[in-house]
């Protein structure tokens, strides 16, 4: 009886060492750096689902609001149009400057800069988050060819940065972790990871935006080139799985053309494997034709904007007039990021679901 005694109080000693030293080595593995930052890779990752989400329902319902304006009353188009596109251009030159373009560019940009930089704290910062969406928004609402997949990279980008920031600010522990060197003339961890905290959340971005986790994996690591890490490449995956994981929590998970039956019985994919070449090779020269014309644009903007101060807004409401008399003449067809468009040619049944 007294031997059971010594052995159940040797159990017990034992159990409450156990978790003694378990709770012990928990705490203290939390203060390591990577592992305290990583939690806020979590959290970054679940706003970055969440934002994502809430701004693909935003965009459809502007588009749908735009559509229905038109629908009203085409002619509305020749003054939405220019006086819309025109207080844009304002609003970010006043208000939002940062805002610019799709985001993609200022990012990768941005993604060359110091951590401390005056500009690397104008483009990552909360004003130009609020501004991107409230501007991408507008755009759309007046029937511009803008999506909301740009944005939303650099809209993901800001919030894990801004996330990085908190954390430093607010947590002693991540705090001291982050000031920490990583080794002679290198730095600390903290110029480390709010450098590549930008390219960690634009692809948490395109995780979110395009339910694609695996390549916004892709997009992270072509952009890091040889600054990946395996540290970095562990906290990538966190933020974009997490991302991924809310939004598709948040929305459901769909494909991005829902409704097209890609397991049709009567197609046989060898039969028709022909095809692939005969899409690929002229959408590829298209795409590349289009860029050009988008670099070309951009350099003729450049031109156009030393005659003076008014030029942005002329070239907006030349644009404006422009973009009217497309949609005029084609019943609407050019207004929008075009996806109504492409959902309806590929799903022709869908057409104004």
């Amino acid at each position: 009886m007294a031997k059971a005694r010594v052995r159940k109080r040797g159990l017990v000693e034992h159990t409450r060492h156990f978790f003694a030293t378990w709770s012990a080595e928990s705490r203290a593995h939390l203060q390591d750096a990577h592992i305290s930052v990583s939690l806020l890779f979590v959290v970054a990752g679940a706003l970055i689902g969440l934002t994502a989400a809430a701004f693909s329902d935003a965009s459809q319902q502007v588009e749908d609001w735009q559509q229905a304006w038109a629908e009203r009353d085409i002619r509305l188009a020749w003054v939405v149009m220019p006086l819309g596109l025109t207080l844009v251009v304002l609003l970010v030159r006043v208000f939002f400057d940062g805002t610019a373009g799709s985001g993609i560019p200022l990012l990768s940009v941005g993604i060359e800069l110091q951590d401390g930089d005056p500009n690397f704290v104008r483009v990552f910062s909360l004003r130009i988050l609020f501004g991107k969406i409230l501007l991408t928004l507008l755009a759309q609402l007046c029937g511009a060819s803008s999506g909301r997949e740009g944005p939303t990279v650099q809209v993901a980008s800001i919030l894990l940065v801004t996330t990085l920031r908190v954390g430093y600010r607010l947590l002693p522990w991540v705090r001291q972790t982050l000031d920490l060197q990583i080794g002679e003339g290198l730095g600390t961890y903290r110029s480390l990871y709010m450098r590549e905290a930008a390219v960690v959340g634009s692809a948490a971005g395109i995780s979110g935006a395009f339910n694609t986790p695996l390549g916004g994996i892709i997009f992270a690591i072509e952009e890091m080139g040889n600054r990946y890490t395996h540290t970095l490449g562990h906290v990538m995956i966190i933020a974009v799985a997490v991302a991924g994981a809310v939004s598709i929590a948040v929305e459901g998970y769909h494909v991005i053309f829902d409704g097209f039956d890609q397991d049709r019985d009567d197609l046989n994919e060898y039969e028709i494997l022909w095809v692939v070449p005969l899409v690929a090779i002229p959408s590829g020269l298209l795409g590349g034709l289009w860029a050009v014309g988008l670099l070309l644009g951009v350099h003729v903007k450049r031109l156009l904007l030393a005659y003076g101060c008014f030029a942005p807004y002329a070239i907006s409401l030349a644009c404006g007039l422009a973009l009217a008399a497309t949609g005029f003449w084609t019943g609407g067809e050019t207004w929008g990021s075009g996806f109504r468009q492409a959902r309806a040619g590929l799903v022709p049944e869908l057409e104004g679901v």
